[in-house]
């Protein structure tokens, strides 16, 4: 069956036009800054025809367990746009005028006020509506009322991070009677959380006529908002009416929006967008519009497209195809229309990944020359081809990501434009390339290779040294480098020479730390590096191989916990016990007799010995000094030991 795009129509036509502020629809959004610092924009359409026009609007945040305004947030108008629509090619008119008219403010939410479980909402609400709407009671006195639903910012006491659905700004045009359509009317999630989409009756809210812009109350009730009331025979799953049992219907998991309308006039619905994250409603956007359906007579035949995939067999739509970037990554698009049409193309991204074929504005259809187009001439035998080329190195790399998109065809013909689109599931394999390999060819004895570690440390002074080899088994051109987690490299004084090279080539690993990189207690500091190795083939940039080597410097031991000196000595020239020392002593002697060793914190700086009357007696800057009483007479003697960091002091006697 042939389909109608429409990407919407969200006005007043023709005998539709009356006395309204001709709110179109649109809806509110909510994106992450940082902290506890959102974004708040309302984007909404508006009819040019209408004069009433707000400078800005007050938004109210509100608590969901007990519908108490937390806050009110003013919104300027901070862009007008009117949007281009074409020129009716059989009128030679401009049937649509709209404007964007979009209100955004930052706010910073206090976490004290945004942890209730049960969420928030936040709503603005405006009278009235297009008089002329078919599908509810009274619509010139019917409201707008913008919602959305957000989560509890604080979770489990920790920061819970979520932006709102994000809907693209709709294209227009107009539904003709007994035709069927589809068109996307989808959101992008930019958290990945899974979207739910229903039909939903609008909201009216708490405006009116007579108060056709409240402000927030203190109090939302009742709440949920009050609804329109629809005229008889529609409802939110028969908004426009169908003859053959195809009323305007939504996909719950894609948001297309497809039908066959069977009375003409202008038609208000509603979108409910749902978020999902592990399986839980996290929150909601609600979005208005407007659909104008007119008897458009004599149709004008649609375009129908092909896609001629790599093996010669026709796409078929929906269906999700792995396109082999080894067999090339052009694909032969077919249009079949009334002879000498010409059909604009439109690419029409509908997930996250299919929004990076066309970044830094690349253009996937092409001529016989590779040259950019915007769409393709029908021939005398109604037939015309043009190429679909996907990106370079935009591939599917961790195997499940998929591409999904629309090819729009437009003939632009009369009374009413033909227009046709095709739904399209993309994995795309990626180039076949043998990987490079990163190893070690050598270390020094203090380095273990299988655990890629200093064994089991590296002391302040004593140098670790590793050589990595790049290979690549095509001799592609590789690049090596390496990065420090959370410190730079070349602040440690660690030697590291990035290279570029192809098939094989070494480069080292050197450091030597000092005692700048000990900790200050003198306990183990680890220092984690990573080595990427890089393949430049095909221009990706793509990180095939890394290694990590973990690095722990500790300052040598020192044992000034354990240090106690001998206390006594006899110089009466025995040969045994004749000197207070502490440094070479037999073999036999207690470990703790011995002076510490230095290190990064413990440094020996000399000793002083004192009588009992505070008279310095004996003094040195050795290691190994000898003290053999000098002629003093027997009794107990006071010395105080300077290291760095510490004192030590205590009494040693001489006994003769």
């Amino acid at each position: 069956m042939r389909k109608i795009l429409l990407l919407f129509l969200l006005i007043s036509f023709g005998n539709y036009i009356a006395q309204a502020t001709h709110i179109v629809g649109g809806e509110l959004q909510m994106t992450f800054l940082s902290g506890t610092t959102y974004r708040m924009t309302l984007n909404m359409y508006w009819d040019r025809v209408s004069v009433v026009k707000d400078p800005n609007i007050n938004i109210g945040f509100y608590r969901k367990s007990n519908n108490t305004r937390i806050q009110i947030l003013n919104l300027p108008l901070v862009q007008e746009t009117d949007l281009q629509f074409p020129v009716d090619t059989c009128t030679n008119q401009i049937l649509l005028r709209f404007t964007k008219l979009v209100y955004e403010a930052q706010v910073t939410l206090n976490p004290a006020n945004y942890s209730d479980p049960q969420g928030y909402y936040v709503t603005w609400e405006r009278c009235c509506r297009n008089n002329a709407i078919t599908n509810i009671v009274a619509p010139g006195n019917a409201a707008n009322s913008f919602y959305l639903e957000f989560p509890a910012i604080i979770q489990g006491g920790n920061p819970f991070i979520n932006n709102s659905p994000v809907f693209p700004t709709p294209q227009t045009s107009y539904l003709c009677l007994n035709n069927s359509f589809t068109f996307p009317f989808g959101a992008t999630d930019p958290d990945g959380d899974q979207l739910v989409y229903s039909m939903v009756t609008p909201y009216n809210g708490i405006a009116s006529n007579f108060n056709a812009n409240p402000t927030p109350p203190a109090t939302y009730s009742p709440y949920p908002p009050p609804e329109i009331t629809w005229a008889t025979g529609y409802s939110a799953t028969n908004a426009i009416p169908s003859n053959v049992g195809q009323p305007l219907t939504v996909n719950p998991t894609t948001g297309l929006l497809s039908g066959n309308p069977g009375r003409t006039g202008l038609f208000v619905f509603s979108v409910r967008c749902e978020e999902y994250r592990g399986g839980v409603k996290i929150g909601e956007v609600r979005r208005d519009y407007q659909i104008l359906v007119k008897n458009c007579q004599e149709l004008n035949p649609n375009p129908e497209i092909r896609l001629q995939l790599q093996d010669n067999s026709i796409y078929s739509e929906n269906t999700l195809y792995e396109l082999d970037a080894n067999k090339g990554l052009c694909l032969n698009l077919q249009l079949f229309d009334t002879p000498n049409q010409n059909i604009r193309l439109t690419y029409l991204p509908l997930n996250a990944n299919a929004q990076r074929l066309t970044q830094n504005n690349y253009r996937p259809f092409r001529n016989a020359n590779n040259q950019p187009v915007g769409g393709v001439s029908i021939n005398s035998s109604g037939i015309g081809v043009v190429r679909f080329c996907w990106r370079e190195c935009l591939y599917s790399f961790r195997g499940d990501e998929i591409f999904e998109f629309g090819i729009v065809a437009d003939d632009q013909g009369c009374p009413v434009k033909g227009l046709d689109t095709l739904f399209v599931k993309f994995k795309v394999k990626p180039r076949f390339n043998n990987p490079p390999s990163l190893s070690i060819i050598s270390a020094t004895p203090n380095f273990n290779v299988p655990t890629l570690t200093a064994n089991p440390y590296l002391p302040a002074g004593q140098e670790v040294k590793v050589t990595f080899q790049a290979f690549d088994r095509d001799n592609d051109s590789l690049k090596i480098f390496a990065v420090g987690r959370n410190f730079n490299i070349d602040s440690l004084d660690i030697t590291f020479t990035p290279k570029e090279g192809k098939g094989r080539f070494t480069t080292d690993f050197i450091w030597k730390p000092d005692c700048r990189f000990i900790n200050i207690n003198g306990q183990n500091d680890e220092y984690l590096v990573d080595i990427f190795l890089v393949e430049k083939n095909n221009s990706c940039d793509i990180a095939d191989a890394q290694m990590t080597i973990k690095i722990k410097v500790r300052d040598d031991f020192s044992n000034v916990d354990g240090f106690s000196p001998a206390n006594i000595f006899t110089p009466n020239g025995d040969g045994i016990n004749d000197y207070f020392e502490m440094e070479n002593l037999p073999a036999v002697a207690d470990f703790n007799r011995f002076l510490p060793a230095d290190n990064c914190l413990y440094k020996y700086n000399g000793i002083k010995i004192y009588n009992r009357w505070g008279k310095p007696v004996f003094e040195s800057k050795q290691r190994d000094f000898k003290w053999d009483g000098g002629n003093l007479p027997t009794g107990a003697y006071f010395y105080v030991i300077d290291y760095t960091s510490r004192i030590f002091k205590g009494t040693v006697t001489i006994m003769k």
